[in-house]
């Protein structure tokens, strides 16, 4: 027999089910009546003798069935066996329901976390905006000589062609921009890949790199060499360390200080395991905040949403 047979082949059956109630029957016989009569054909067509079908249940709600089906020969189904059938039904529906949970939750998170970047993003449009301008200005003054070496005689053939490769490095320098963007606010689940951490962090030291100027930031790298690739989402790991850099800088604009440095580093901790380090020279955290700053909507900014620390987490 098929391992599940559509409903609207077994209306009788599927009526009961959906009501809560076991389906048992010894031989078709047993199925009287005009309004069981597609379900003695589609079981007939089947090979089914005899059947016993549970309903799986979280709450009041049906979820599934549970059937077990003779083919070669009739079997009665007795009160102890349903009984049985009923309990590991009802256990694999809470199994079933505990799953769904935890995908919800995962979903939950995970559309979470995206909203974390979008909000970041938003804060650092300044940023963006001049890194991307950068190239664009490059672009565009190229250009504009590319224009003038054209309309001298003879045309300096060697000049064009480094004035081109300017425009295509500088094309490719805006091109990542928009690309790290993307990658960063594109929605969907967690790819776990092979990770350079060294890289990825580089990322997000130039994604930040111009609101760091405007805000007197000294941005400095010390990331270990040799090190091996992690096992992770590459997007999560720098919305982690993206949402670091920025409340440090905002502990450091809080602070005062003249000496206001970002450090990133990355160290070979042991043979498994790489750690990331992101320090400030801020005002630090407050003791009796210790205990709080991953908790949901906990936060000390007067202009803080209280969830980047706990996405982080």
């Amino acid at each position: 027999a098929p391992s599940a047979i559509p409903l609207d082949q077994i209306p009788w059956t599927a009526a009961r089910l959906q009501g809560g109630i076991v389906v048992r029957f010894s031989r078709l016989e047993e199925l009287r009546g005009e309004e069981a009569a597609m379900d003695r054909r589609t079981y007939f067509a089947l090979g089914i003798k005899s059947r016993v079908e549970a309903p799986l249940m979280i709450g009041d709600t049906v979820v599934g069935a549970l059937a077990l089906s003779t083919l070669a020969a009739e079997r009665t189904w007795r009160d102890e066996l349903v009984l049985r059938l009923r309990l590991f039904g009802e256990m694999f529906a809470n199994s079933l329901s505990r799953k769904q949970s935890e995908l919800e939750a995962q979903g939950l998170r995970n559309d979470l976390a995206h909203a974390g970047r979008v909000a970041t993003i938003g804060e650092l449009t300044a940023s963006l905006a001049h890194e991307l301008n950068q190239p664009l200005t490059a672009i565009l003054s190229n250009a504009q000589a590319g224009q003038r070496v054209l309309e001298t005689a003879p045309v300096d053939l060697k000049e064009v062609g480094e004035i081109l490769r300017d425009i295509v490095e500088d094309d490719k320098r805006a091109g990542e921009v928009i690309r790290r963007l993307r990658s960063l606010l594109k929605k969907g689940d967690p790819q776990m890949r092979a990770v350079d951490l060294n890289e990825a962090l580089g990322e997000v030291a130039r994604l930040v790199s111009a609101d760091a100027v405007v805000r007197g930031v000294s941005i400095r790298l010390e990331l270990a060499d040799g090190l091996p690739s992690v096992r992770g989402d590459r997007v999560q790991l720098q919305q982690v360390a993206l949402n670091l850099v920025l409340n440090g800088m905002d502990a450091m604009r809080e602070s005062g200080t003249r000496d206001r440095v970002l450090v990133f580093r990355t160290i070979r901790a042991d043979v498994k395991t790489v750690r990331v380090e992101v320090r400030d020279s801020g005002t630090g955290i407050n003791e009796g905040d210790m205990g709080k700053i991953f908790k949901a909507f906990y936060t000390t900014k007067p202009d803080g949403m209280g969830i980047g620390l706990a996405i982080a987490r």
